[in-house]
């Protein structure tokens, strides 16, 4: 922790962090120790409940525009119609469910050798956050046989079973289901089409909403139909422009419309709390958003990658995308939920609506499709792709801000027993050396030099990371047992407390056999105002994919601004080794 901030201090800062680590350590270090070795011995797995309960549960920000995050469609899909679309995403995520509740679900081995912990799928599904005033809780059904559709404003609850039976409807079936929603006329109850909302309210404020007007009749029977659903899925009425990688490479606003449909769309449609949610929308397009207490990306981004390779493969469908494999079996017509909303929930949701709004006009949001070469042209200069890629947004990141900050990156610990993730700090001695080099055209040797050293270094903190050797978890366990035995230690305080200006993550493709498929994968709002949140995606050989967000409020950040630099740090980078 300490060599890790000692770029980002002045000398006499770095001093005064040092002496409160000696006190730390010379002081209460070793008895905080003994406690969380306590609770190591009589619990699977030291941290992972903490982490959750913490950093996520007693949280009272929105999810909206705090731990949320979105994933989106691949640029290589062709299926058009919304039907047809909505019944493949949901038939191929029930069919996940079904595997991971079997047991079948196909477990990631990192380079074929090495199983990993699959405990975080088994919540992926049948689970919602509930508020609470000062703390949340999950709730995880081991059994759900239906989900929520919301078109047009209206909730509907689609049992996913045969009458009678445990048999999943066919994709055929489940066509029929969502085509019969979307032909549906019926009006939405007053408030109904904005009724989501709330969720996107602080947590305590959502908690009292929730508790005065949605836990009494029709409405508790409607909430717990919400609650209780597999997953949510919404058929948007919005059409998002599809464009090829050419296409995407000269203008994203096509990708960043998704993107912020996949996020919010329209307003009304994403049921906050529910760990999935969907949406389909009216040309095929899809996507959705995640709720983070109960899994991190890895695991939704699976999820998702085995959707998308069986919509790409589906093959039953005939030239115009309707299913030529018959309906065996007509189920019962989705059931429409409802609601009797007070005119004081009335009032409630309309600030939440204009709320979440203004919040999401506020998203500075751009994409980057670096197709100037892909995961083989950063191999050729003989680091590991994730470390170019860290030590360009260094670069960018330095030449966007004239300065250096803590980085986020996360990476996951799932080679122990419920293990979610660990802190890799990207901005680090070496990083800091060789960027100064770039930036200062010290000889071309010496910066191939630092930014191998920069490059091996990161590479080498990963693997401490991933097996259970890095420092953030550590000190925030620590941190908490402090608390508990109420004891205000400065050096832990200042560490829990630092702010994470660039917080980046790298999503995860070809976790399956899927390949050669161009998929921009999602993105997250930026943990600081004043910061950027930078998702990216090596997606195939040749391409690598930017979500950068920011907030348009602050003066120090501009979303496309760093796009620009991050396209110029990479094609510096690679400057370095292959000159033109």
């Amino acid at each position: 922790h300490l060599k890790s901030m000692k770029p980002l201090l002045t000398p006499s800062q770095y001093a005064q962090l040092e002496e409160k680590a000696h006190e730390f350590v010379s002081g209460p270090a070793s008895k905080l120790q003994r406690y969380l070795k306590l609770r190591w011995w009589f619990t699977p797995n030291y941290i992972s409940d903490w982490w959750e309960e913490y950093v996520y549960l007693k949280a009272r920000a929105s999810l909206l525009t705090s731990s949320s995050y979105y994933f989106v469609d691949t640029i290589d899909e062709s299926i058009r119609d919304q039907a047809t679309r909505a019944a493949l995403v949901a038939y191929s995520s029930l069919c996940t469910r079904e595997a991971i509740e079997n047991g079948t679900f196909e477990t990631l081995m990192p380079q074929g050798l090495i199983p990993v912990c699959n405990w975080q799928y088994s919540r992926m599904f049948n689970t919602c956050r509930i508020p609470g005033d000062t703390i949340d809780r999950l709730r995880h059904d081991v059994f759900s046989d239906h989900i929520v559709v919301v078109h047009q404003g209206r909730y509907f609850r689609l049992n996913i079973y045969r009458q009678g039976s445990k048999k999943l409807l066919s994709p055929a079936e489940l066509h029929l289901q969502f085509q019969r929603i979307l032909a549906d006329t019926s009006k939405p109850e007053d408030g109904e089409d904005k009724l989501a909302d709330l969720t996107t309210w602080k947590r305590d404020e959502w908690a009292q909403a929730r508790r005065k007007f949605l836990c009494q009749g029709v409405n508790q029977d409607s909430l717990e139909a919400v609650e209780s659903s597999a997953f949510f899925f919404h058929l948007d009425e919005n059409e998002y422009k599809t464009e090829t990688i050419e296409q995407s490479a000269k203008s994203t606003a096509g990708l960043v419309s998704l993107g912020m449909g996949a996020a919010y769309g329209n307003g009304g449609a994403r049921w906050m709390d529910k760990s999935l949610n969907f949406f389909v929308a009216k040309n095929g397009r899809a996507g959705g958003v995640c709720e983070h207490s109960w899994g991190d990306g890895m695991i939704s981004s699976h999820m998702w990658e085995v959707n998308l390779k069986f919509c790409l493969n589906f093959d039953k469908l005939d030239e115009s995308g309707k299913f030529i494999i018959p309906v065996e079996i007509e189920p019962p017509y989705p059931q429409r939920l409802k609601w009797s909303l007070s005119e004081e929930c009335l009032e409630a949701i309309e600030i939440s609506s204009k709320r979440a709004s203004t919040a999401m006009a506020e998203l500075d949001a751009d994409i980057l499709v670096f197709s100037e070469f892909g995961k083989d042209g950063m191999k050729k200069c003989r680091v590991s792709p994730d470390a170019y890629i860290q030590m360009a947004l260094q670069l960018a990141y330095y030449r966007d801000q004239g300065k250096f900050d803590q980085t986020y990156e996360p990476c996951m610990t799932r080679l122990y027993l419920q293990g979610r993730t660990e802190t890799i700090r990207s901005c680090t001695e070496e990083s800091c050396r060789w960027v100064l080099s770039m930036e200062n055209k010290s000889p071309r040797d010496l910066q191939k030099l630092y930014f191998k050293e920069a490059c091996d270094n990161h590479q080498q903190n990963y693997r401490e990371a991933m097996n259970g050797r890095g420092s953030d978890r550590h000190l925030f366990g620590l941190y908490v047992v402090s608390k508990y035995l109420k004891m205000d230690i400065p050096y832990l305080e200042d560490a829990i407390s630092n702010a994470w200006p660039l917080s980046t993550s790298q999503l995860p493709i070809h976790q399956t056999k899927l390949k050669n498929v161009h998929c921009p994968a999602g993105g997250f709002i930026p943990v600081e105002k004043d910061g950027y949140g930078v998702a990216y995606i090596i997606s195939g050989e040749d391409v690598v994919f930017f979500d950068v967000n920011s907030v348009k409020s602050s003066p120090n950040t501009d979303s496309p601004r760093l796009g620009k630099h991050i396209q110029q740090a990479m094609l510096d980078i690679h400057d370095l080794f292959f000159p033109k």
